[in-house]
């Protein structure tokens, strides 16, 4: 079987892969790299900040054959409860 490795992060904090995992085909490397963007965003925890994350796959030349982003934009609408912010009644005029 060919081996695959596989690149990910978001800009800021880019891991390149250097131990390739084995693979019947490139089919199932990218559904690999798209499986791994879920649990990247979760360790990000509270300090992601909307950035994009990228999953890349090479392959045993080296070569990057897919890429997969995800983009994932959180806001508060309500006062965040853990800040403790003074709510603003609106005024009368």
């Amino acid at each position: 079987m060919p081996l695959y490795y596989f690149d990910s992060g978001d800009p800021e904090n880019f891991l390149r892969g250097d131990a390739g995992i084995e693979l019947p085909g490139p089919q199932e490397a990218c559904d690999e790299a798209i499986r791994l963007l879920p649990g990247i965003a979760h360790d990000m925890g509270r300090g992601y900040d909307g950035r994009d994350i990228v999953a890349m796959v090479r392959n045993e030349r080296n070569q990057v054959i897919f890429k997969a982003t995800l983009s994932l934009r959180a806001e508060w609408v309500a006062p965040n409860p853990e800040r403790k912010e003074r709510v603003r009644e609106p005024s009368d005029g």
